[in-house]
């Protein structure tokens, strides 16, 4: 990232950028290799027709005759009856289009007894609550809107240059994948957007089925080229899992356009990387193991928001910044499968439509999109609200102007130690112009007073706010949510950098309290032991690792705290803290302390309330978790605003449940959640743990315990 000014291309918005970077480009390619032969047959607009064309084959499959995957046996028939409907675009790969089609359409008659015409209007239902109906004029007339929107609330669009091009020289043969990050609303739309300014087609987009019931939207977005699927199937539906994997097949091999998943599956409200979900990933790699593509490329995008796009009803008076969206290196599949042991003629041996998932292969998906995450945080860049307000978290009451700029060089130095000197968005060379910028960006929630101290404009109006009487308990709850909701506003900026020092800031956590603040060494093990702990905890929160391989982590862990100049002497038996590197492993324990804190909380309420037979639904159970945190926060106990948000609630709770401590089911489609009585001496162990790391202590005027003494 150190070349960004020099690789970057800047599109300046504004109406005269539609003709300037010729962003419309012609609807047929000019392309004549095989992959676009194939798309010639099976275009996007046609893509609906040939599935639904496919029912004819339905209609006299009593005289279809299933062989294997190397050809398909027809009577002579059948044979003359597809020649007269399909004529010469009857080919080997329409055959491989509707094979599983048919297999799902044999089962699904055979194990509901429905008629043969209501599965088929079954099937013509599903295609068209999916399909995208992708038009030029649309599309143009989207994208000037987008530009004069832009034009208004964003100072600059910039892309790599490199990206670009090497994203248009692997299209030209290979399916393509684009892999972008998903923080805001905006991701799909600004990334065809970028494409189309660049001279790329613009993709086929896979989005959640809740958009398709937007009145007016649902029409846009498909006419943009967005197609919808249903967020959940809970394995009732296997009809429609099969026509929607044959849509995202059809179109990604035999389509004219590349096709844009998200890997983390739904937006991130936290300014975090979500654990990546690998339903369309393993779908869309399917293609490849069964040989019906030689290769497909994806291109993990980043993009980095100087601000968030966060609050609608003030978008079009707000100033955003600018935006980067970075084009990484593309993957190829062929070459990454290398490392695995995968054997794609297994699925000559089956028919198709039985769907063989062999263990290599979901270990090689689960592999990539780890990696898919890990190199698209690589890319992003550095903010200076990022910087800010992670200094500004850090120190209660606020912190004066000339601090903050020394604060902030020492946190950009201590970055470059461990990934090298990464741009600033929108920054300078001067900290001081960086601090500025991100006050003007962030004055919705910072405030600089006219003594030089910057602080949370929520906690300076209230520190102001007389309260009397009967007013007093309603004013100090809502005091308590709006100084929350600025906290979350800064750790959602905060959590941009949180990737660069989870890692090293768990171990860092480990050392610093087993070591009694830096004072005594750590047995080895006892700090493998709780590192592996705590990374199990926070692995979907940090998505840290992959397969349980903590012991590397935990060597990987002591080499970024080597390489930022942490002093550690190791032996085979301990493992010790100098004195050289405290200010960096007291700033990492600070950084990780508040997600403690949430997480001891969590087991605080399980404890407390779920403790019998008592089951709680997961939403009421969250709820009731961040109730638990006002109280711990009107009580003194927790100083962290930010343990109000209620995503970390639900991260805990699927920590817990990885942990076997708690148990989920399912009671009238709600997902219910209760202690898990057989290992409740392991949740008390986790809560004991938690409180030690937390820097818990017990408050006189909380009536819950801080650590739990049992006969475990």
């Amino acid at each position: 990232m150190a070349n960004y000014r020099s690789d970057r291309h800047v599109i300046r918005p504004g109406v005269g950028n539609l003709n300037a970077f010729n962003p419309f480009i012609p609807k047929k390619s000019k392309t004549t290799n095989l992959h676009y032969e194939h798309a010639k047959l099976f275009s996007p607009q046609d893509i609906r027709n040939h599935i639904l064309s496919s029912r004819k084959i339905l209609a006299v499959m009593d005289s279809w005759q299933i062989s294997n995957e190397l050809g398909k046996e027809l009577d002579d028939s059948v044979y003359t009856v597809l020649k007269a409907t399909f004529g010469e675009r009857m080919s080997t790969n329409f055959f491989m289009l509707i094979d599983s089609m048919y297999g799902a359409h044999v089962r699904i008659v055979q194990e509901t007894g429905q008629s043969l015409d209501d599965v088929k209007a079954t099937v013509n239902s599903y295609i068209q609550e999916i399909e995208h109906r992708q038009g030029e004029l649309s599309t143009r007339v989207m994208l000037v809107f987008m530009t004069k929107v832009i034009c208004r609330i964003v100072e600059e669009i910039s892309v790599n240059k490199s990206g670009i091009n090497e994203l248009k020289a692997v299209m030209q043969d290979s399916p393509v994948i684009l892999a972008p990050v998903h923080r805001s609303y905006a991701d799909f739309i600004l990334v065809s957007y970028v494409l189309r300014a660049c001279g790329v087609p613009i993709p086929a987009i896979v989005a959640g089925q809740d958009f398709s019931r937007m009145a007016g939207v649902s029409i846009i977005l498909r006419r943009c080229g967005a197609f919808f699927m249903r967020r959940s199937f809970l394995g009732k539906d296997r009809l429609y899992w099969t026509i929607f994997n044959e849509y995202l097949t059809t179109i990604l091999c035999y389509g004219d356009l590349p096709v844009e998943i998200f890997v983390e599956g739904t937006r991130s409200r936290t300014g975090k990387s979500l654990p990546p979900k690998r339903g369309l990933l393993k779908e869309a790699a399917r293609s490849y193991f069964e040989c019906k593509v030689p290769d497909i490329k994806i291109c993990p995008i980043s993009i980095t928001y100087e601000k968030g796009l966060l609050k609608a009803r003030t978008i079009l008076s707000e100033n955003f910044g600018k935006i980067h969206v970075h084009f990484g290196h593309v993957i190829s599949m062929r070459d990454y499968c290398q490392q695995f042991e995968i054997d794609r003629s297994i699925h000559t041996l089956h028919p198709r439509h039985y769907g063989n998932d062999a263990d290599p292969e979901s270990h090689c998906v689960k592999q990539l999109s780890y990696h898919l995450i890990d190199r698209q945080r690589e890319n992003l860049l550095l903010t200076g609200c990022a910087l800010l307000s992670t200094i500004i978290l850090q120190h209660d009451g606020g912190l004066q102007f000339d601090d903050a700029v020394a604060e902030v060089q020492w946190l950009r130095t201590e970055i470059a130690r461990i990934r090298g000197d990464i741009a600033i968005l929108g920054g300078e060379k001067d900290d001081s112009c960086n601090v500025k910028r991100a006050l003007g960006l962030m004055h919705e929630v910072l405030r600089l007073t006219s003594d030089g101290l910057i602080v949370v404009k929520s906690e300076y109006n209230n520190s102001n706010k007389a309260l009397k009487g009967s007013e007093r308990p309603l004013l100090i709850y809502d005091a308590v949510f709006a100084t929350a909701a600025d906290h979350v506003v800064l750790a959602r900026h905060r959590n941009k950098i949180l990737h660069l020092f989870a890692l090293q800031g768990l171990l860092a956590v480990v050392l610093w309290n087993e070591s009694k603040a830096g004072e005594l060494p750590v047995n080895i093990d006892v700090a493998l032991e709780n590192f592996q702990l705590l990374n199990k905890l926070f692995n979907d929160e940090f998505v840290i690792t992959c397969d349980d391989k903590y012991e590397e982590a935990f060597h990987r862990a002591i080499r970024l705290l080597r390489e930022s100049n942490v002093s550690l002497n190791v032996s085979s038996s301990s493992i010790h803290i100098t004195s050289e590197g405290h200010r960096l492993v007291e700033f990492l324990c600070e950084l990780i302390r508040p997600f403690i804190v949430a997480y001891w909380i969590t087991c605080q309420y399980v404890l407390t309330n779920l403790d019998g037979h008592l089951e709680f639904s997961l939403k009421a159970s969250c709820q009731g978790a961040q109730q638990l945190a006002i109280d711990y926060i009107n009580g003194g106990l927790s100083k962290y605003y930010e343990v109000l948000s209620l995503s970390l609630y639900s991260n805990a709770f699927k920590a817990l449940h990885d942990c076997d401590v708690i148990k989920k089911s399912l009671r009238n489609d709600k997902e219910v959640i209760s202690i898990n009585k057989l290992k409740k001496h392991s949740l008390i162990m986790i809560f004991n743990k938690l409180a030690e790391y937390g820097n818990l202590k017990q408050h006189e005027k909380s009536k819950l315990p801080v650590r739990i003494y049992s006969k475990y």
